[in-house]
C-alpha cells in the first residue's frame, strides 16, 4: 500500500486524576485543546508509527474485524460511513481512498471474507490492497449503494490507512446493534464476541459503567445525536504490546517488567444522526514511564494507589507498578 510518510510524533495525553478512577462517560467536544494543537481536532491521527500499527492489524486474527448486514438499512448506514471515512482521510491527511477499486480489486470470494455465520456476520481477513496514495483531494467515490463485499473490501482498505480501531452501533427503537467490529489492539476484551451486541452488552464487563439503562440510553443518544466527542480511557502496563487481546494478545508480567507503560486510548465519537448510528474510533497510545513528567508521575502513582475495589480488580493495577513511578520520581524525562 503506497501512503504518505508522516514524520510527527505521537500526540500527547495524559487523562489522568489524582483520585480513584471512575469510569465515567467523561466527554469533551473533539477539538477542545489537549496541548496538541489542530491534531486535537482531528478525527484520524497519523504519526511516525504508522508503520508498527499497519503491521500488527494484519497480524490480528480475521475474527477482530467483523460486519453485520442484514438489510438494505444496513448497507446504507455501512456505505454513509465508508464514504465519511475516506472523505475525512483524504481531507485531514492527503491520503485518497479509491473504494470503487479496492471492491473490483476484491470480491467476496478473494477479499478474506471468511466465514458467514448464523447471525448474518462476515469474519474478514485483511490482506494488503494498494488502493490508497497520497494525491490532492478528489471527490470520494460513493458506496452507498454498495453490496456486502464493496463495504467489506472497503472497510479493510480504509483500516489499512488509520491508526485508529473502529466499531459502528445502529440505534433501532429501544435497541441498539453492532454493526461492525475492527479491533486489531484490544484491551483485554474480546471483539470477536460482540457483534450485534447492545450498548449494555458491550459494556458489561466495565464496573458501574453505564450505570443503568437510563444512562446508557443517554449515552447513545449523545453518540448518535449530537457530537463529535472525544472521551479517554487509560491503564498501565508492564509491556508496550498493542495488542493485549485477553487469550490471543501479547503481555509482558510484572514479574518481569523492566519498565512500566501509560495505555491512553483516545475515543472519537461521531454522530450520523440521520442514519440513527454512530461510528466509534479508538486509537491507542502508550507512553513509557520514564518520558512522563515528574509531576505526571507523581498523580499516576497516586491514582492507582487510590483506586480499589472492582475498578482496581478490572484495570489491573499492581502494586508492583508504583516502584517505576517512585524510582523516577526526582528524574526529568528524556527528550523525546
Amino acid at each position: 500500500m503506497k501512503s504518505r510518510t508522516i514524520h510527527l510524533k505521537p500526540a500527547r495525553y495524559f487523562p489522568v486524576e489524582a483520585r480513584a478512577l471512575r469510569l465515567a462517560a467523561g466527554l469533551s467536544r473533539l477539538g477542545t485543546d489537549f496541548g496538541n494543537g489542530a491534531r486535537d481536532s482531528q478525527f484520524f491521527q497519523l504519526d511516525d508509527e504508522q508503520d508498527r500499527y499497519r503491521t500488527q492489524r494484519l497480524a490480528a486474527p480475521p475474527q477482530r474485524h467483523l460486519l453485520l448486514a442484514r438489510s438494505a438499512a444496513d448497507l446504507e448506514i455501512h456505505g454513509a460511513i465508508l464514504d465519511w471515512m475516506a472523505g475525512t482521510i483524504e481531507t485531514e491527511h492527503g491520503i485518497a481512498i479509491d473504494l470503487a477499486a479496492a471492491a473490483a480489486a476484491a470480491p467476496m470470494e478473494s477479499a478474506g471474507a471468511g466465514s458467514v455465520r448464523s447471525a448474518g456476520g462476515l469474519c474478514l481477513s485483511i490482506e494488503a490492497p494498494a488502493h490508497v496514495s497520497a494525491r490532492p483531494a478528489s471527490p470520494t467515490t460513493q458506496t452507498r449503494d454498495c453490496g456486502v463485499a464493496d463495504v467489506a473490501a472497503g472497510y479493510a482498505t480504509v483500516a489499512l490507512a488509520i491508526q485508529e480501531d473502529f466499531a459502528i452501533l445502529r440505534r433501532e427503537g429501544e435497541r441498539e446493534t453492532t454493526l461492525a467490529l475492527f479491533v486489531s489492539f484490544p484491551s483485554a476484551w474480546r471483539p470477536e464476541r460482540l457483534l450485534g451486541a447492545d450498548f449494555a452488552a458491550l459494556h458489561a464487563p466495565v464496573p458501574g459503567f453505564p450505570g443503568t439503562r437510563a444512562a446508557g440510553s443517554s449515552m447513545v443518544a449523545a453518540m448518535v445525536e449530537r457530537g463529535p466527542y472525544t472521551r479517554f480511557v487509560w491503564s498501565v502496563h508492564p509491556d508496550d504490546e498493542l495488542d493485549h487481546h485477553p487469550e490471543e494478545g501479547r503481555r509482558c508480567a510484572w514479574d518481569d517488567a523492566r519498565a512500566l507503560w501509560l495505555r491512553v486510548e483516545r475515543q472519537v465519537l461521531v454522530p450520523f444522526a440521520t442514519l440513527d448510528a454512530s461510528l466509534f474510533l479508538i486509537r491507542t497510545y502508550l507512553y513509557r514511564h520514564d518520558t512522563l513528567a515528574p509531576e505526571q508521575r507523581a498523580v499516576l502513582a497516586a491514582a492507582i494507589r487510590a483506586t480499589q475495589g472492582s475498578v482496581r480488580v478490572y484495570k489491573g493495577f499492581d502494586a508492583r507498578a508504583l516502584a517505576f513511578l517512585q524510582s523516577s520520581r526526582t528524574q526529568s524525562p528524556p527528550a523525546l
